[in-house]
């Protein structure tokens, strides 16, 4: 927007100081178009400061610094098309307080503007964080889970499988034929289990 506001500042100067009429006419074509250039710029940031009511008000400022300084650009040009050039540049000379206004407004608001992005990345950073530190505890207690999963697995085994050592080892020792292996489960060593009590019962048979 400001942009549009310094080219039309310029394009009006060109236009007061032109005896061309067709220049004129061309400086009068850009001028419109940079009118509607800064009209589409507020109604789009109007669109995204939707929930910013500081950043509202600054472009009710910007509309009301920039509308003055207009109408007072249009006079120069009305006057300037009269070919009353020197009439139109003395007028001119008197709009350097509207543009001092409305570059002050534009000003205030781009700082507003830049405090608000500061924060937005601010938050951003702080949501990424946030993330990335609830990740890294899901995986650290991911872990701890499938360690804690894997310790008592693995202890069952072991006494399981040191159950079955015990019971081999007292017939071996002691001929007992009527020791049995505890079965609670019929998963892979408990079929073990079963295989071992079958035999300790045929031999017991026998």
């Amino acid at each position: 927007m400001r942009l549009s506001f310094v080219e039309i500042r310029e394009a009006t100067l060109n236009h007061s100081t032109s005896w061309n009429g067709e220049e004129k006419k061309q400086l009068d074509q850009h001028i419109a178009e940079l009118k509607k250039h800064f009209a589409d710029a507020a109604a789009e940031y109007e669109k995204l400061a939707a929930d910013d009511d500081a950043g509202r008000a600054l472009l009710e400022a910007d509309r009301k610094a920039y509308a003055e300084y207009i109408a007072l650009t249009d006079q120069v040009r009305e006057i300037s098309s009269g070919n009353r050039n020197e009439a139109a540049q003395k007028l001119f000379s008197t709009t350097k307080d509207k543009f001092a206004a409305l570059n002050d407004s534009l000003t205030k608001h781009n700082a507003h503007a830049k405090a608000r992005a500061t924060e937005s990345r601010a938050a951003a950073n702080a949501a990424a964080m946030r993330n990335n530190r609830l990740a890294s505890a899901s995986i650290i207690l991911g872990i701890l889970i499938v360690g804690s999963f894997c310790f008592v697995i693995s202890r069952s085994i072991n006494k399981r499988l040191t159950s079955m050592e015990e019971v081999i080892s007292h017939v071996d020792t002691e001929l007992d034929l009527t020791a049995r292996v505890p079965v609670k489960r019929e998963d892979e060593i408990g079929v073990m289990g079963l295989v071992l009590n079958h035999l300790l019962e045929r031999l017991q048979r026998n």
